[in-house]
């Protein structure tokens, strides 16, 4: 479907912007499936509330009202939230954030109880949907701050509204100039920052689009525009994390491949670690980042078949220190102690410098980075072990 004609205008006395996309009718339901793309009618049908927006088979998502009410029902049907939403705010698309939300799951030590973690969303908007799934899902603590004083307390609303993790939940009324993070007992961090700079590219970006979701797009302008847009927003963050080095993960979602492929860069040459992963539960694809300062941060996570009888030989035949822990075993290395390299010198007798500790969890089923900063001794020792393994069998 071809977007022919778009159309902007702006409430300026209010800050709001009303977004129209023209010419556009509506999306099978189809597109809008919670998880995948099965027939969302069964369950649509059920809720009276949406039956207004379906049209000759289909449900109509060109209204900011329609979306509200769909992403509401998504959230009550699925995940037991309720909320209200201001049509005059942007609407949350529910997939997304469950998978960013979920991604964070994975970074977490699985060590830390979920009563001692405490996530801070920045910029948690009206709908304070990440707080509200994050303390669903895993029941942890939540902060959300905003610098718009009316989100904030729509916000506390929608908390108030979920009794059952109201506890879990603190909503924050914060000055633009503030740090981003400075909070006591931060965990990680989260953000979907605004996308532009302007107005004026605001229109340009949307304008240039080919094709496009049937809908309208209304929004406070602290919503969608930022001083630098996108990338000036997560380059400060970056800066204040720099003061924060004790929470062990700052996170944000990134809507601009361009604004990804730069955010890398700079972490990379500020050899700070990070990990991107990108997501496509519909049809839009984002970015999820994360950087860390803290080595033991649980950094990457692979499958596979892993006998802890015989990766126990393996670690006992080639020098590699090990301890057991449960049902699962943790290899200690100190640097790339199973390379040819180190090996090789070792047999020379020449001084091998003491490197940084590590340790890779194995259970049956997993292999787990829990500790060392350098992505290229992770990806030597999972091949190493996996080499290992298979010639053993």
């Amino acid at each position: 479907m071809h977007v022919t004609c778009c159309f902007i205008c702006r409430t300026r006395t209010s800050g709001h912007f009303s977004v129209q996309i023209v010419a556009c009718g509506t999306l099978p339901l189809t597109h809008y499936s919670y998880r995948t793309l099965t027939d969302a009618m069964e369950w649509i049908h059920e809720i009276s509330e949406l039956n207004p927006f379906i049209k000759n088979g289909a449900f109509d998502f060109s209204t900011a009202e329609a979306n509200c009410e769909f992403t509401k029902a998504s959230l009550l049907r699925d995940y037991g939230l309720k909320v209200e939403l201001d049509p005059a705010r942007l609407c949350p698309r529910v997939p997304i954030r469950v998978a960013y939300v979920e991604w964070i799951g994975e970074l977490i030590p699985e060590t830390l109880e979920p009563k001692t973690v405490t996530g801070l969303d920045v910029g948690t908007g009206t709908s304070c949907i990440y707080p509200l799934l994050a303390a669903k899902i895993y029941g942890w603590n939540m902060i959300g701050s905003d610098i718009d004083d009316k989100a904030a307390e729509t916000a506390q609303k929608n908390i108030e509204r979920n009794p059952e993790i109201e506890k879990l939940i603190t909503v924050k009324h914060v000055s633009p100039q503030r740090d981003f993070f400075d909070f006591p007992n931060i965990t990680f961090t989260m953000c979907n920052p605004p996308f532009y700079a302007s107005f004026e590219e605001m229109e340009t970006s949307l304008s240039n689009k080919t094709s496009r979701p049937a809908g309208e797009l209304k929004a406070a302008q602290t919503e969608l525009i930022t001083t630098g847009g996108e990338l000036g927003f997560l380059q400060r963050m970056i800066g204040d994390s720099k003061r924060h080095k004790d929470i062990l993960w700052f996170t944000s979602m990134v809507g601009k491949k361009d604004t990804m492929e730069k955010v890398c860069a700079q972490l990379k040459e500020e050899e700070i670690y990070h990990t991107v992963v990108s997501r496509r539960p519909g049809k839009t694809k984002r970015w999820f980042i994360a950087w860390t300062f803290t080595p033991t941060a649980k950094h990457e996570c692979v499958s596979g078949d892993y006998s802890l009888g015989a990766v126990e030989k393996v670690l006992i035949n080639n020098d590699v220190p090990y301890k057991k822990v449960n049902t699962s075993i943790v290899a200690l290395p100190k640097g790339d102690i199973w390379s040819r390299r180190y090996k090789r010198a070792k047999l020379r007798k020449d001084t091998v410098e003491h490197q940084q500790q590590y340790e890779f969890l194995f259970t049956e089923k997993t292999l787990v980075w829990k500790q060392g900063t350098d992505k290229t001794v992770w990806d030597s020792f999972g091949s190493w072990i996996a080499r290992n393994l298979k010639e053993n069998k």
